[in-house]
């Protein structure tokens, strides 16, 4: 057991995510950083997008520890909300569009912030969730939309240059299943260790294509969102209905050519019975390397079953909680596995 947790490694020192990604777009500003749907945005357009998102943050205060809660769907414009919120120093607190407005309100309330970037979507929700506020002012809101109207003319630069790998990075919230829900706060240089390991195991470069699934107030969805772009690679962001119904996310990974795919067991189920019935043909995802089960339990049938129909891509059971920046495990599965 010794050996086999042997897995330090060193980490670029007291830098910060948005430096490490201004370097990548300096290396690879004409690549495609990120696509969702009909939009793609390059390196050098994504950077721009959030800087100009940042200064509007930095010019209302945000720094080193302040919390900025983004309210919307995932998307290009979540991604870029994100990176704002570092670059201007800060962390982000991802709010769920489909929880009710009682349980914004509380985590709002709980967690202090005192900024939300939002979609206009969303504008009545954060009106429901602004009442009843007692003794309390009301966080200040920015819409996504005004902010990335003239964002293709701002310049190139990091403002937060004073953060380091011991700043806040993101707080995410519980399910509260044994109560309330509680904020689990996670520094940059717990992110980075994730990323980082995540780079190094499924071995990322600048040909891979990541696909975004998972539900941006779960932990997974950090390193779905970021570990490409310090590779150079591309992040695909695939709506609900797209990332939720088995077989069309199949069809989706081979149309798009997608490399990296995380999915729960679950899920997987219904994708190996929807594969094994021909219903749909048989696609060869000839450009998936990894098949990355999370969440669940992982049966050993799911892993013979998958294996018999793509022999050539593996799977790598990974399972951590939150408060440890996400997977704190990862097992590679190029074999059928037995039970027991």
């Amino acid at each position: 057991m010794v050996e086999w947790n042997a897995t330090q490694t060193d980490l670029p020192e007291r830098q910060s995510f948005s430096e490490l990604f201004e370097a990548q777009v300096k290396r690879t500003p004409e690549a495609v950083a990120v696509v969702c749907e009909q939009e793609q945005l390059t390196y050098r357009q994504l950077n721009q997008r959030a800087n100009h998102v940042a200064c509007s943050l930095y010019e209302l205060g945000v720094g080193p520890e302040t919390l900025v809660a983004l309210l919307a769907e995932r998307s290009i414009a979540f991604l870029i909300a994100m990176l704002a919120a570092f670059k201007a120093g800060g962390a982000y607190l991802p709010l769920d569009p489909r929880h009710p407005a009682t349980r914004l309100r509380h985590v709002l309330q709980h967690s202090g912030t005192r900024l939300v970037l939002a979609s206009k979507d969303f504008a009545p929700l954060l009106t429901q969730a602004f009442q009843e506020r007692t003794n309390e002012a009301v966080p200040q809101v920015l819409y996504l939309e005004d902010l990335l109207v003239q964002a293709e003319a701002t310049e190139d630069h990091v403002l937060a240059a004073g953060t380091t790998s011991g700043n806040l990075a993101y707080v995410i919230y519980t399910s509260g299943s044994t109560g309330m829900p509680k904020g689990v706060m996670i520094e940059q240089r717990g992110m980075l260790n994730h990323l980082y390991a995540k780079i190094d195991m499924l071995q990322l470069t600048a040909a891979d294509r990541v696909a975004q699934t998972a539900s941006q107030c779960f932990d997974i969805s950090v390193w779905q969102f970021l570990a490409a772009l310090l590779v150079g690679g591309c992040v695909h962001i695939l709506p609900d209905e797209i990332a939720h119904q088995p077989m069309e996310l199949v069809r989706h990974v081979e149309q798009q050519q997608i490399s990296i795919l995380e999915t729960v067991p679950s899920l997987l189920r219904m994708m190996l019975e929807g594969i094994e019935s021909g219903r749909s043909g048989s696609p060869r995802l000839e450009r998936l390397r990894w098949l990355i089960p999370t969440g669940e339990a992982l049966p050993p049938a799911f892993c013979r079953r998958w294996l018999r129909l793509y022999p050539h891509i593996p799977l790598l059971n990974a399972y951590g909680p939150t408060e440890c920046s996400d997977d704190v495990t990862h097992f590679p599965i190029d074999q059928p596995l037995t039970e027991g």
